[in-house]
């Protein structure tokens, strides 16, 4: 019997993942359900476009980097991505089998694409440029809530987005980004997690760990210093905590009385193996809910930590 692909075992190590999760968590399921075919599809995409050739990019001007515009603010990705409509059409079907109030809005979007093949990277863009006036536009004459198109926008393209942040991460690598969001597409983490570093005197000069964030849109990772906040950039360690129960110290939540933030956080550094970093946020989901039960705004609003207060 021939052994799996690697695309395959990355595929199977997902599933077994959040079956493990489920296990840990029972009262996951209920949200991890419709995400499951997503995540799964995705994975599946993702595998495919990583055999074909990598974008080329001219080398970024390391001033506009430095001073915090982020990779891809203004390249034209209509040049630098593949031919999205296969791919377009597998995450859409996904994510109107996951919800079937969407599969009208989603069949919208798969004609709107079809009558227009360059509509998908259009539409990558304004996710990327963050354009609010033109998703709202479109959701306009798609007959879509804003809030709806952007979430299913962002669950179809998140592959090509994460290609993208595969292929040319070596490009923000040498840079010193201390921003509170992604180097690669300017997105607000999700989730956060430490891990030892390297050597001993750098896990003991990092006080415990590294302190490395977790992008929801191309799921880059980059580090941050521990008393510095995401999002106002707060380094008053007096203005910020985190809470994390006694039987579970290695999941925290942490939050900014500045800006009245919180990003949820998994302590690694003890555990046999690292989470996919795309299920954090699942992982700790129930910490997102405490933040907002205290008044906190999760740094990244998602579909799942709005769910749990619907």
């Amino acid at each position: 019997m021939e052994s799996e692909t690697p695309a395959k075992n990355i595929v199977s190590s997902l599933k077994d993942q959040i079956q493990r999760l489920e296990e840990r968590k029972p009262s996951l399921k209920e949200i991890l359900d419709p995400f499951k075919g997503i995540l799964i599809a995705g994975a599946e995409l993702k595998n495919e476009l990583e055999t074909l050739p990598g974008p080329q990019m001219t080398s970024p001007d390391p001033m506009r980097l430095s001073a915090g515009v982020p990779l891809l603010a203004d390249v034209d990705l209509k040049k630098m991505l593949p031919d999205l409509k296969a791919g377009n059409k597998k995450m859409l079907t996904a994510l109107g089998t996951a919800f079937p109030p969407l599969k009208e809005d989603v069949a919208r979007l798969l004609a709107h694409a079809d009558e227009d093949s360059e509509a998908p990277a259009v539409w990558l863009e304004t996710l990327v440029r963050n354009e609010e006036e033109a998703i709202s536009e479109l959701a306009e004459d798609m007959g879509l809530e804003p809030e709806t198109l952007r979430f299913v926008l962002e669950q179809a393209l998140k592959p090509y987005l994460q290609w993208l942040a595969y292929n040319l991460t070596r490009h923000v690598e040498e840079i010193a980004w201390e921003k509170g969001y992604c180097p690669i597409c300017g997105a607000y983490p999700d989730s956060s997690y430490l891990k030892k570093g390297d050597t001993e005197q750098e896990f003991l000069m990092a006080h415990g760990g590294q302190r490395w964030l977790h992008c929801p849109m191309c799921s880059h990772e980059w580090r941050l210093r521990r008393i510095h906040c995401p999002y106002c950039g707060n380094e008053d360690a007096e203005s910020m905590e985190y809470l994390a129960a006694n039987e579970t110290p290695h999941e925290r939540l942490y939050v900014c009385h500045k800006c009245n933030k919180s990003l949820t956080c998994l302590d690694i550094s003890e555990l046999i193996e690292k989470p996919p970093s795309d299920l954090i946020p699942f992982e700790l989901l129930h910490l997102d809910l405490i933040a907002q039960q205290k008044g906190f705004i999760p740094l990244a609003w998602r579909h799942w930590n709005q769910m749990t207060t619907s």
